[in-house]
């Protein structure tokens, strides 16, 4: 069964870069989640728009329903400030998130 993983935010271009990298796995799907619309619509084979962007109230929540309704089983995170983001709230989040701790080097849950 493949896995699923999300880029968040999936226009940026470690985003874009992660998605080349992983799209043609035959054991990842991949998932392109983004706050904005853009390009990424164009590039993801599955994208989800309008999640809140990641400093709002909300976006953890919105988050994991979107984790939840697709499914998914990791999220990568494609920018820094969402990456702080993710790691300091790893234990709220319904996915693994493919980061590093912030105090030593590893998969978080």
């Amino acid at each position: 069964m493949k896995k699923r993983v999300a880029v968040f935010p999936a226009g940026t271009e470690i985003g874009l870069e992660i998605n080349r990298a992983l799209k043609y796995s035959t054991y990842i799907e991949v998932y392109g989640f983004t706050s904005v619309k853009d390009h990424s619509k164009y590039v993801y084979t599955n994208c989800v728009e309008r999640l809140p962007y990641y400093y709002e109230d909300t976006f953890i929540d919105d988050l994991n329903k979107c984790i939840d309704k697709y499914n998914i089983d990791f999220v990568f995170p494609a920018h820094d400030d969402a990456q702080l983001l993710l790691t300091e709230n790893i234990d709220n989040i319904k996915a693994i998130i493919l980061t590093t701790d912030l105090n030593t080097v590893r998969i978080c849950r």
